[in-house]
C-alpha cells in the first residue's frame, strides 16, 4: 500500500467576498424574521470563527449564518464559557429555517 500526503499550497481559510445582501435567500431570510420576531432588524456581522461558509464563498456559493434563538437574559451562547444551546431555542430555530426555505422553494 502507498501513502501520498500533500500540503495544501494555501494556509487557512480560502479568501472570499461576502454574500450579497441583494439576494432571494437573504430577502427570505429577512422576511421570516420579521414574522417571527416582528421589530427586529436583520443585520450583516462577521463572525471571528471559522465556519464551512469560506469554502463555499470562495466557490461563488452565497452563504449565510444563522443560530439558535436567545434572549438578552441569557447571557451564553453556542461558544461561550459556559457553552449550552438552551433546548427551548431548537423549535424556534427549526421553524424559522422551514419557513425561509419554504420561501425561497415556492419562488422556484
Amino acid at each position: 500500500m502507498q501513502l501520498t500526503i500533500s500540503t495544501p499550497s494555501q494556509r487557512g481559510r480560502p479568501v472570499s467576498r461576502p454574500s450579497r445582501l441583494d439576494t432571494e435567500m437573504f430577502r427570505a431570510l429577512e422576511h421570516t424574521q420579521r414574522r417571527m420576531f416582528p421589530g427586529a432588524i436583520t443585520l450583516p456581522s462577521m463572525s471571528s470563527g471559522a465556519t464551512d461558509m469560506a469554502q463555499l464563498r470562495s466557490k461563488g456559493v452565497e452563504a449565510y449564518g444563522f443560530g439558535p434563538v436567545v434572549d438578552e437574559h441569557d447571557g451564553h451562547g453556542a461558544h461561550s464559557d459556559d457553552e449550552r444551546v438552551a433546548e427551548t431555542s431548537i423549535p424556534k430555530l427549526l421553524e424559522f429555517l422551514w419557513y425561509a426555505v419554504l420561501e425561497v422553494a415556492a419562488t422556484q
